[in-house]
């Protein structure tokens, strides 16, 4: 008999012992209503991750009712704890170096979408990377190819949205600390060049010529989006319809904003002289603080799945 009993705790424990090797030490899975986050980051880190970009995705909808998010491919968030355990998965070049410069990303597959990042010190850093590559996806989902300066000067607009879950509201419109610094530094290019910019990374630029086409495409977004309470945010669609059409940027900006090219440049330049940029306020964003997760350890097996396949979607 005590030999049966024996040999039964011995079963078991060489069971517990082989369940707890399959899982990962340091990873955790993590659910919302929309996403799915996984990573090695603290599980507070991942599940905060997760309710921002879920207040985030709230807001836009409140903002512009028309949108749509649901592609029907899952969209998960890989979670790195820090700069080092995420530089192995950072986009490389053609010639097979990584680009340490990336702090996100945003890619797509057949099947899935998948979002990287590393938590930082300061988490906003964190979340403003994951609206700003969000935004692109939103973007290339209801929109298409745009204008490298349409899409580069969306993606920084509302990669500064902060939800204010106690007061039950957001803002969208908050300037970036680093843009306004390239804005006042000065440098800026003629507008001209901002509207031909190619944002793809087809054609390399240097970085200060880089730094002033995203601060400039951050202000002419915030331009059309409050100057004049708005009045001119209807001409976007118009401009880049004309844009595919073949029309040069003088007659795409005169037909969708009826003005001059010389004309537009002069508003903005005055728009950025003054720095007094204006902000919207979403009442009653979202109910964040209601929305559920569910947490979940993930297998060693898991975790390899699943960064082999963030590493074939930077392959496709």
């Amino acid at each position: 008999m005590r030999l049966a009993v024996i040999q039964s705790i011995v079963v078991v424990t060489a069971a517990l012992t082989a369940q707890a090797s399959a899982q990962s030490r340091d990873w955790t899975r993590v659910h919302s209503p929309h996403f799915t986050a996984a990573g090695n980051a603290a599980f507070q880190d991942i599940r905060l991750v997760l309710l921002e970009l879920e207040g985030f995705r709230a807001a836009l909808l409140r903002s512009f009712p028309g949108l749509r998010l649901t592609s029907g491919r899952p969209t998960t968030v890989v979670v790195f704890r820090d700069e080092r355990s995420f530089a192995p998965f950072k986009p490389a070049a053609a010639t097979g170096e990584r680009h340490d410069n990336v702090v996100g990303y945003f890619v797509s597959t057949a099947e899935a979408n998948y979002m990287a990042v590393a938590t930082h010190r300061d988490m906003r850093r964190t979340f403003q990377h994951l609206f700003h590559e969000y935004t692109h996806y939103v973007v290339h989902h209801n929109m298409g190819r745009v204008p490298g300066w349409l899409n580069e000067g969306l993606a920084e607009y509302f990669s500064t949205l902060q939800a204010d879950l106690r007061a039950g509201r957001s803002i969208l419109g908050q300037p970036s600390p680093v843009r306004l610094a390239t804005l006042r530094g000065g440098g800026l290019l003629p507008l001209r060049d901002v509207l031909a910019y190619d944002a793809s990374g087809a054609v390399a630029h240097p970085p200060g010529r880089a730094a002033a086409f995203y601060a400039q495409s951050w202000a002419l977004v915030h331009y059309l989006q409050h100057a004049e309470a708005g009045r001119h945010v209807a001409g976007v669609g118009p401009y880049v319809d004309a844009v595919r059409a073949g029309a040069t940027v003088d007659d795409a900006v005169s037909s969708a904003f009826g003005m001059e090219l010389h004309e537009l440049e002069q508003r903005l330049l005055g728009y950025i002289r003054r720095g007094s940029y204006a902000q919207r306020v979403l009442e009653e964003p979202a109910g964040t603080e209601a929305v559920r997760t569910a947490r979940e350890a993930m297998r060693e097996s898991d975790v390899e799945a699943l960064l082999e396949a963030l590493r074939a979607a930077l392959r496709s």
